[in-house]
């Protein structure tokens, strides 16, 4: 609008059209020192304000770091605090089993496998296969060392 009427000639750069004039003093009053600071105030202000919004937003950030990593370490403490009453229960379970076992004699599968009965190495088992080996499917007889020796005479 302003610069249609610079073109028309109605108004100029120093002095703006009547229309846009009369718009102003409606609305905002006459035109003079004062009414021109507060646009100048007005940006002064803003910059301020933005200022301030920006250093809260970073305040608020910060907070919310230190909150989080309050957080996590809460966490890593509550998951320790959970294994290690897991390890002492596991603990308590197998103290408890071993005292069972051992105020009734009972004993792990593995202590109790049967044992081959100890012997003197003359009366050692010997497994032989039969002579004629390759024609039957394997088979083999027990005899005692001594038999063997006496076998091999």
């Amino acid at each position: 609008m302003w610069s249609n009427s610079i073109a028309s000639g109605e108004a100029t750069i120093q002095l703006p059209p009547i229309k846009l004039l009369r718009y102003w003093e409606q609305n905002q009053g006459n035109i003079n020192r004062l009414s021109r600071q507060p646009a100048k105030q007005t940006a002064i202000q803003q910059t301020r304000s933005t200022m301030e919004r920006l250093a809260e937003m970073q305040q608020r950030m910060q907070e919310q770091m230190l909150q989080q990593r309050v957080f996590d370490q809460i966490e890593a403490l509550e998951e320790k605090q959970e294994r290690r009453e897991e390890r002492n229960e596991r603990r308590e379970v197998q103290r408890e089993q071993r005292e069972y076992f051992l105020q009734n004699h009972i004993y792990p599968d593995y202590l109790m496998q049967p044992q081959l009965p100890l012997h003197s190495p003359g009366q050692m088992p010997y497994t032989k296969p039969y002579k004629s080996a390759s024609n039957y499917p394997l088979q083999s007889t027990t005899v005692t060392a001594e038999e063997h020796e006496d076998s091999k005479t």
